[in-house]
């Protein structure tokens, strides 16, 4: 095999293994950026008239882990 053809196909597999790399690399760092850490949920309790309600209790359920978490609303009817 002439020493060409060598540096050739060895080129070739270290391109192939930069660029499959590279590609691994970027899936990689988009999947690291799509997790999410927390949320805040806000929001006016109101009656049925629209009237704002204060103080009311507000709760909120993770069905998927059963975890519970409550809050009071302020004098305005607001919550955080």
């Amino acid at each position: 095999m002439p020493a060409n053809a060598f540096q050739t196909r060895s080129g070739a597999v270290l391109s192939a293994f930069l660029i499959l790399a590279v590609a691994f690399l970027m899936l990689w760092q988009t999947r690291s950026y799509a997790q999410v850490v927390g949320t805040t949920l806000s929001g006016t309790v109101t009656d049925a008239s629209g009237a704002a309600v204060p103080n009311a209790q507000v709760s909120i359920k993770n069905t998927a882990t059963a975890v519970t978490r409550g809050v009071t609303a302020d004098s305005v009817g607001f919550y955080t």
